[in-house]
């Protein structure tokens, strides 16, 4: 849920006052698909804003502590250098987060698909992407301003049961996704047995309040980071005890759980990596040392076929 359309909105209520009036010093890549913007805020304190398009790790997060490196980095976007971050907001429409400029121009981050950043001057035209510029530049960059209501229409307008309202949702409807769409459905089950879409609007009007207030969190399954969350799943939570025990840790701030979700993950993989590493090189010893009990064997064999001969010519 580091994409999920709720944690982009808490992630810009938390971050989005730091980094509005902020000047960028630099925008540059150290890997393919990982894009910094270097920021000097308004306290001349410095922070970097760092924007992923990886397949398994798409997120955006503010580090405090970042250092370009000396060699293998590339400049990009120079048209936004110099210029300050007047507004940061998230389209209702859908996970674009918009960062206006103070020269009329904006920065989009599409957080959705393959993440992409596209630079626009006053007139909306791209000047500038991160990803493939050439097929981009010189057109109008123009997202949907779609708005969801929130409203119980909205629902029946989604669907006329239950069961496929919490489908659609499962589906993307109303900026929700599987995980939510779960909670959602343990929740109604929870708080009714044959729950209408009526109850549904008003479990669903509870959960989007705990999506703004609940704290941040990181859900672990057998010491491994399995979900990032910004309210409390209590579906996973039922799962704990026994075996397959799921701890959770919460956080004060959102972009401190998503960094601390990240750095946990990385660590997790290389220690998953490294364990499969030692486990290929065990069995290629272990096949090695196969091999040469079979050949010492072999040798052997010859050994004491040759001694018997030998015996049978003295006598």
């Amino acid at each position: 849920m580091l994409l999920s359309y709720y944690t982009l909105k808490r992630w810009i209520s938390e971050v989005g006052p730091r980094i509005t009036g902020a000047r960028i010093v630099e925008v540059f890549s150290q890997t393919r698909d990982v894009l910094h913007v270097g920021l000097v805020d308004t306290r001349r304190r410095s922070c970097c804003l760092e924007i992923s398009a990886e397949a398994r790790w798409a997120h955006i997060a503010l580090r405090e502590d970042l250092r370009r490196r000396s060699r293998n980095t590339v400049d990009l976007l120079p048209g936004a250098r110099s210029q300050r971050l007047t507004a940061v907001d998230l389209l209702e429409s859908d996970r674009i987060v918009r960062m206006a400029l103070s020269g009329g121009g904006a920065l989009w981050i599409e957080l959705f698909g393959s993440a992409q950043v596209y630079l626009t001057d006053e007139r909306s035209i791209v000047v500038g992407a991160f990803k493939e510029e050439k097929t981009v530049l010189g057109s109008v960059f123009a997202p949907s301003e779609e708005t969801f209501s929130g409203g119980c229409d909205s629902f029946a307008a989604v669907a006329e049961d239950v069961q496929t309202l919490v489908l659609r949702l499962s589906q993307g409807r109303l900026h929700f996704n599987k995980i939510l769409a779960l909670e959602l459905h343990h929740r109604l089950l929870a708080a009714a047995e044959r729950p209408d879409l009526r109850r549904a609007f008003e479990v669903c009007t509870e959960l989007l309040r705990d999506l703004q207030h609940d704290a941040p969190r990181i859900y672990l399954v057998r010491g491994e980071p399995k979900v990032f969350s910004v309210v409390r799943l209590r579906h996973l939570e039922e799962r704990s005890g026994g075996e397959g025990s799921v701890q959770q840790e919460s956080f004060g701030s959102v972009n401190e759980a998503i960094l601390r979700y990240l750095g946990s993950k990385h660590g997790f993989e290389h220690k998953r990596r490294m364990h499969a590493e030692l486990v290929r090189a065990v069995k290629q010893r272990i096949r090695k040392l196969t091999r040469l009990a079979v050949e010492l064997d072999r040798e052997k064999q010859q050994a004491e076929g040759f001694d018997r001969y030998e015996t049978w010519r003295i006598c």
